[in-house]
C-alpha cells in the first residue's frame, strides 16, 4: 500500500527550480512560487488517508485548482501532484490583469487603452489593457479578468454583469475618461478589485432549500464546464441537512475525479444511501452517452453501482436544473432552463412542460 510517508518523499525528491518546497508540519506540505501557493494536506482517517491539493493566486486571492483523493494508488497520486505542478506554474503567464475596455466603436477606448499600458509600464504595475467595441465583448471576454465600458454604453452594464457573472464589470467614471485621467482610473480598477474580492469572501453559503425531505444520506454531485476549467460541485445530505460540500476545480476532468469523490467521501462519513450525479451529456436509461467529459460512452450507474453497492442515478445536469427550480417554485409548471457554457458554442435546455421532463428522441 502506497502510504502518506513514500509520497512526502517523492514529493520532496521531486523538488524544481520553478518553485520552493516548504515541509510546515507531518500533515502540510507548501510549494510556493512568486505568483501563487499550493498546498498539499495530509488527514489520517479510520481507514486511510486523505490528500488535499489547493492553488491560490496571489493575482487575486482565488483557488485555482483543488482536488482531494485517497492515498493508495502510487500512478495516480504522481498523476494528480504532476495536474496539480502543471497549473501552479502556469500562473506565471496569468500573473497580469488583463483588463478589456470597450465603448460603441473602440476608438476611444482603444487610445485610453495605449495610454493606460503606458501609465502602467512607467508605475510597473502588472496590468495590460485592449479595446474593443461593444459587439466583440463577449467574443473577447474568456481571455480577460475584468471589464470596463465607457459611460457612453453604461446602459449595458446591468446586462454584461448578468451574463457574465464570473467577470468583474464596471464602467469608468465619467469624469476619469472624459479626461484620459489614467492615474485616477488605475486607482478606481484597484479600488473596485479589492473590494469585489472582499465581497466574495464574504459571500454566505447558500442555504439549502430541501423541498422534499428525505431520511436517507444522499450525495449529490454537479459536473460543471467551460473553456477555462473544470469544476466539480458535491455536497452530502443526512436527512435534507448538510453535513459536507466542496467544490473540485481542474483544469481537466476525467472519470476518476468521480470515483476520488466517492472515495474520499465514503472514508469521512462511512455509509452513503444513494448517489446522484448531474452531468453534462446525453443520458439513456441512466447511462451516460456521449460524455462530453473524455469522449467515450460509458454506463456510469452499473460502474459505481458494482464498484461501491450504493444506488446511483444519473441525470443530464439542464434537465436536474429545471426539476430543482420546480421543485422550489411550484407555481410554474412550463419551464425552460439554457445551459450555456462559457467558450462553447452549444448549450443545453432542460425543458418541463405541464411539470413533465420532456427528453426528446433518442
Amino acid at each position: 500500500m502506497y502510504t502518506s510517508d513514500l509520497f512526502k518523499k517523492w514529493i520532496i525528491d521531486h523538488q524544481n527550480d520553478d518553485y520552493q518546497i516548504n515541509v510546515e508540519s507531518e500533515q502540510t506540505i507548501k510549494l510556493t512560487t512568486s505568483y501563487g501557493e499550493a498546498t498539499i494536506q495530509f488527514t489520517d482517517v479510520t481507514n486511510g488517508t486523505i490528500v488535499e491539493f489547493n492553488i491560490i493566486s496571489y493575482k487575486n486571492q482565488e483557488v485555482q485548482f483543488y482536488l482531494h483523493f485517497e492515498l493508495n494508488d502510487e500512478n495516480h497520486a504522481h498523476q494528480l501532484y504532476d495536474e496539480m505542478i502543471e497549473t501552479l506554474i502556469g500562473l506565471k503567464d496569468k500573473k497580469t490583469t488583463r483588463v478589456l475596455l470597450s465603448c460603441s466603436s473602440g476608438l476611444t477606448t482603444s487610445m485610453f487603452a495605449d495610454n493606460l499600458n503606458s501609465v502602467v509600464e512607467m508605475l510597473g504595475e502588472d496590468y495590460h489593457f485592449d479595446a474593443v467595441d461593444y459587439s466583440n465583448i463577449y467574443e473577447q471576454v474568456e481571455n480577460y479578468d475584468l471589464v470596463l465600458i465607457a459611460p457612453q454604453i453604461g446602459y449595458m452594464l446591468k446586462r454584461l454583469q448578468e451574463s457574465l457573472p464570473d467577470k468583474l464589470v464596471l464602467q469608468i467614471p465619467t469624469a476619469t475618461f472624459a479626461s484620459y485621467d489614467a492615474i485616477g482610473a488605475i486607482k478606481f480598477i484597484q479600488s473596485e478589485i479589492e473590494n469585489y474580492n472582499k465581497e466574495k469572501k464574504e459571500e454566505q453559503v447558500k442555504k439549502c432549500h430541501c423541498c422534499k425531505k428525505s431520511n436517507k444520506r444522499i450525495l449529490s454531485i454537479v459536473l460543471s464546464t467551460n473553456r477555462a476549467q473544470t469544476r466539480i460541485y458535491y455536497r452530502v445530505y443526512d436527512k435534507s441537512t448538510i453535513i459536507d460540500q466542496q467544490t473540485i476545480i481542474k483544469a481537466s476532468l476525467d472519470m476518476n475525479d468521480l470515483y476520488d469523490i466517492i472515495d474520499t467521501v465514503l472514508l469521512k462519513h462511512h455509509t452513503i444511501d444513494v448517489i446522484g450525479i448531474a452531468t453534462p451529456g446525453i443520458i439513456k436509461d441512466n447511462q451516460h452517452l456521449r460524455s462530453s467529459i473524455d469522449g467515450r460512452d460509458q454506463d456510469i450507474k452499473n460502474e459505481f453501482e458494482k464498484k461501491y453497492h450504493i444506488d446511483v442515478f444519473i441525470y443530464n445536469n439542464a434537465n436536474a436544473a429545471v426539476v430543482g427550480f420546480s421543485l422550489e417554485h411550484e407555481e410554474y409548471k412550463n419551464i425552460i432552463f439554457h445551459s450555456q457554457p462559457f467558450g462553447f458554442g452549444v448549450g443545453g435546455q432542460g425543458i418541463l412542460v405541464n411539470g413533465q421532463v420532456i427528453t426528446g428522441k433518442e
